[in-house]
C-alpha cells in the first residue's frame, strides 16, 4: 500500500478546486507537486510543450492574459505560477531563489514528463530561463527570452540610478540620462 506523506502529494494533479480550499475553477487548470510545494499550472492548446515564466516575483500567469492563445494550435503552452505567486503554494521565504526557481523549471518538467520543451521567460521569468539553460544546459531545447535585461552590469546600475532619481527634478533626472547617452 502506497502512502500519501505531504499535502502536495495528497493534491497533485487534481482538477482547481479539488481537494482544495480554491473555490475557483479555471481551464486547463491544475496544481503539480514540484520540490516539497505545488505550482499552479494552466494548459492551453496542443503540440510542442512551451513552459511559460510570468515576471515578478508576485505576479502570475495573467500576466500573459490570452496574447499567446494564437499559439495554442502548434504548441501547448503550460503556464506557470512560480513558487508562492499566483495560485501556487506559499513556501519559505528562503526558498525564493534564483537556483530554486530554475530547479522547480526542472522539476516541472519531469513532474509532466516532458522530453523536449522550451522554455519562455519574461521579465524576471527571463532570468529564470536563462539560468535554467545556463545551470542546465540542453534541458530545455530553446530558450526564449522577453522583456530581460541587457546584462549584469545593468543591474549594478540599477540602485545607483533610483537613488538618482529620488533625489532630483524630472529635469535633472532627463538630463542625467540623455548625457549618459552622448
Amino acid at each position: 500500500m502506497t502512502t500519501v506523506n505531504s499535502e502536495a502529494e495528497k493534491t497533485a494533479g487534481k482538477a482547481v478546486g479539488e481537494n482544495r480550499s480554491d473555490p475557483i475553477g479555471e481551464p486547463g487548470g491544475r496544481y503539480v507537486a514540484i520540490g516539497g510545494t505545488l505550482l499552479f499550472i494552466v494548459e492551453r492548446g496542443q503540440g510542442y510543450p512551451l513552459l511559460v515564466l510570468h515576471g515578478g516575483p508576485g505576479i502570475d500567469h495573467h500576466t500573459f492574459g490570452d496574447y499567446l492563445d494564437p499559439l495554442t494550435g502548434r504548441y501547448r503552452l503550460i503556464l506557470v505560477d512560480q513558487r508562492s505567486c499566483g495560485r501556487s503554494d506559499r513556501t519559505p521565504e528562503s526558498t525564493w531563489t534564483l537556483e530554486q526557481m530554475v530547479q522547480d523549471v526542472t522539476a516541472l518538467a519531469q513532474a509532466l514528463a516532458l522530453e523536449h520543451y522550451a522554455v519562455l521567460g519574461h521579465s524576471y521569468g527571463a532570468f529564470v530561463a536563462l539560468q535554467h539553460a545556463v545551470t542546465f544546459p540542453g534541458q530545455a531545447a530553446q530558450t526564449i527570452v522577453s522583456n530581460g535585461i541587457p546584462s549584469a552590469r545593468f543591474l549594478a546600475q540599477v540602485d545607483r540610478n533610483l537613488r538618482i532619481a529620488e533625489l532630483g527634478s524630472g529635469l535633472e533626472i532627463s538630463l542625467f540620462y540623455w548625457v549618459r547617452q552622448e
